[in-house]
């Protein structure tokens, strides 16, 4: 299991769902390039955090034949069928003779070329580009710098947690290096705290009073405000939009029944 986990100072409510679709897209995308094949990608999110859980990630990738292409064959060999440079120096970039180069037909005729072997490179080594795409790839409406750091990012970060397995992906964004320490609700649980494994996760942050998951957290910001106004003798007015802008405010709802004075409403 892979898990990247973005904290940073709170970020504005409408920014949250969307970077989380930005995150997920550009990993994807990024795998799918290196050829790195996984299973259910899940994101999370709150104004606090913005998290990639993603389960079965192949460790190694495999080893593989490619086809190389080179100069053209009439501009490798001289008159007399000798090899020219572009023919010589190709080889010499494979660590190859001219001898062991293939004529190889192509659509634009033929050309030196050869099959070259390149062995499978463990996932860990390959992670940090992927990790780094993401961060890079959260288009924000509206981006800040902090400090003397030349990268941007919705609002200053404070920490990234990057673990595959038991093992933490090392990688730098801006002024802050990757680990295993996050942190909880702002006001009740905000002590650093370590997560062992991804698959921990959200567990972990529900213990200290973090519910990351979206859909999680707007059902139960639903359910307890519901809750709230039947108990005070009220009827809840549906309002979906702001309903969301809640959602993505808090990392825990708790809803707080208030009323005003008579006298103010005359």
């Amino acid at each position: 299991d892979l898990l990247l986990e973005i904290g940073s100072e709170e970020l504005p409510a409408r920014f949250v769902s969307a970077a989380t679709e930005d995150i997920a897209r550009v990993f994807t995308e990024k795998m799918a390039t290196l050829g790195i094949s996984h299973g259910a990608v899940r994101t999370f999110g709150t104004p606090r955090r913005l998290a990639l859980l993603v389960s079965d990630v192949l460790e190694a990738t495999k080893d593989s034949k490619k086809e190389v292409l080179g100069p053209p064959v009439k501009a490798a060999f001289d008159d007399k069928g000798q090899p020219k440079i572009p023919a010589t120096k190709f080889a010499d970039s494979l660590g190859l003779k001219v001898d062991q180069l293939a004529r190889l037909q192509t659509p634009k005729g033929e050309y030196l070329g050869a099959y070259v072997e390149e062995k499978g490179r463990k996932v860990l080594e390959l992670l940090p580009e992927v990790l780094n795409a993401c961060l890079r790839g959260i288009n924000f409406p509206k981006s800040m710098r902090w400090g003397d750091v030349e990268l941007q990012f919705g609002r200053p970060l404070q920490w990234v947690v990057a673990l595959f397995g038991n093992d933490v992906v090392p990688l730098t964004y801006a002024d802050v290096t990757s680990g295993r320490q996050s942190r909880g609700h702002r006001f009740l649980s905000n002590d650093w705290f370590t997560i062992e494994k991804p698959a921990d996760y959200e567990k972990v942050l529900e213990s200290h009073h973090v519910i990351a998951d979206i859909a999680k957290r707007r059902a139960l910001t639903v359910e307890r405000i519901e809750a709230a106004a039947k108990s005070a003798g009220l009827t809840l007015i549906k309002d979906d939009a702001l309903v969301d802008q809640v959602t993505n405010l808090v990392e825990q709802p708790n809803p707080v029944v208030g009323s005003f004075e008579e006298r103010h409403l005359d």
